[in-house]
């Protein structure tokens, strides 16, 4: 069974959000949601800011009230500092105000905030001068702000499926929303199978990249998430004995190896449906793209599943293409557009844009040297990049820009390239930015 890299993608993101519509919601303090998912949207309980205030430090006067052009003196009849009540303007009178600090309702619109550069007030503490020299005043800047002028009460502030950084929630506590309603955070099980990485001395014994690397990954795409890592040997019983205890557990299971057409393909026996019986729903298959032709999907029981091959650049460039999108569905973030229903069994243009552009950023970087061609379907290619004084340059990350073993060569990897052609020197190549 094949089909294409965008095929694929579109039956992983379909998968995962079958699976993500089980999954519980639970509330969770705004302050603590760094990275969590909205169950729901959250409109704002305040408006942003709360009350008219000062947008600078200067003196309230009113402008309406000048008798001449400046300079000229004003008594000051009092000091505004942030957090305090708002005064009372006297007519003819100034009032030294601080940024932040509030501006009363009752004041009219003609009330203005004069920088205190404009003045002869010194910068810094002190005590309330008797009066202030006004030397400068730009008419139509009030340098106030308008109570809920960033936002009004009930306006919205974020959408269901927006997962929340630094800046969201900076804006929903500031709206007033000390709690919100969560996706309940990923169990993730990352099983590594192979004799060759299986402890012990004798034989040909190499370290575990793949599970260590997936748990990295995860990570970093859903810092939220639990995540156990398992290992199995190449015997069918002791994996499908692991995936049973993972998938009772997890959201998502991941495997990496035995997935190939070789002949201790411990994974495929287990979950391809033409090599086992079993009742779930599970799709194992070559992907037309380079590195990382065979692939399985699907779920079992409650988790979804997916299944990468074992050589390390090939497990690495999947996770980016398909792990990244299904945590994204599974946590319920919106993932930039509907999957189309008849996706899996669609046979997209060779110049359809690449979907993965709505989950990492999609750019057309200059090549700092030649780009193989792929043997038909999609080549990604690691990328590493370079700043120049005429902007950034790629160049693949390995001699020749293939190697699906050549993990040592992913150090300081930034991006992929996305080839359907081969590409010179000099040319453009679209290439996704990974996150770090």
């Amino acid at each position: 069974m094949r089909r294409t890299a965008v095929e694929h993608y579109h039956e992983v993101l379909r998968t995962a959000l079958e699976a993500a519509g089980a999954r519980a919601v639970e509330s969770c303090p705004t302050e603590e949601a760094l990275g969590r998912v909205l169950a729901e949207e959250c409109r704002a309980r305040l408006p942003i800011p709360r009350f008219r205030h000062s947008a600078m430090d200067g003196v309230l006067v009113d402008a309406a009230g000048f008798q001449q052009e400046p300079p000229f003196t004003l008594p000051l009849a009092g000091d505004v500092p942030a957090g305090a009540e708002p005064q009372i303007l006297p007519e003819g009178h100034a009032l030294r105000i601080m940024t932040g600090a509030p501006v009363a309702e009752s004041l009219p619109a003609s009330v203005c905030v004069i920088p205190v550069e404009q003045t002869d007030l010194r910068p810094g503490a002190g005590p309330v001068p008797r009066e202030v020299r006004i030397e400068g005043f730009t008419p139509g800047r009030s340098n106030i702000r308008a109570r809920g002028e960033d936002l009004g009460e009930g306006d919205l502030v974020a959408r269901a499926g927006t997962r929340l950084d630094a800046g969201s929630i900076a804006a929903l506590l500031s709206a007033g929303v000390d709690s919100v309603s969560v996706r309940r955070a990923l169990n993730v099980a990352v099983i590594s199978s192979g004799e060759e990485i299986s402890p012990g001395e004798r034989g040909a014994r190499i370290p575990d990249s793949n599970g260590p690397m997936l748990e990295a990954l995860v990570r970093t795409l859903c810092p939220t998430a639990q995540v156990c890592r398992q290992r199995t040997r190449d015997d069918t019983a002791e994996f499908r004995a692991v995936l049973e205890e993972c998938a009772e557990t997890s959201d998502l299971v991941l495997t990496s190896g035995g997935i190939s057409a070789g002949a201790y393909e411990v994974v495929r026996e287990v979950i391809d449906p033409e090599r086992a019986a079993h009742p779930h729903p599970v799709w194992c298959g070559r992907v037309d793209m380079q590195p990382g032709k065979p692939q399985g999907v699907g779920r079992w029981g409650r988790a979804m599943l997916l299944a990468f091959p074992g050589n390390p650049v090939a497990c690495f460039v999947s996770a980016w293409l398909f792990l990244g999108p299904a945590l994204a569905a599974l946590e319920g973030e919106d993932p930039g557009r509907e999957v189309p229903d008849d996706a899996p069994s669609a046979h997209p243009p060779q110049n359809e844009p690449f979907p993965w552009s709505h989950h990492y950023p999609l750019l057309r970087i200059p090549a700092e040297q030649d780009f193989p061609s792929p043997r038909g379907g999609l080549l990604v290619v690691p990328v590493l990049l370079d700043t120049t004084p005429d902007g950034l340059r790629a160049r693949p990350f390995s001699p020749g820009g293939k190697g699906s073993h050549r993990v040592g060569s992913l150090v300081g990897v930034r991006g992929l390239a996305l080839l359907r052609a081969g590409v010179q020197s000099g040319e453009d190549l679209p290439v996704l930015l990974l996150p770090r």
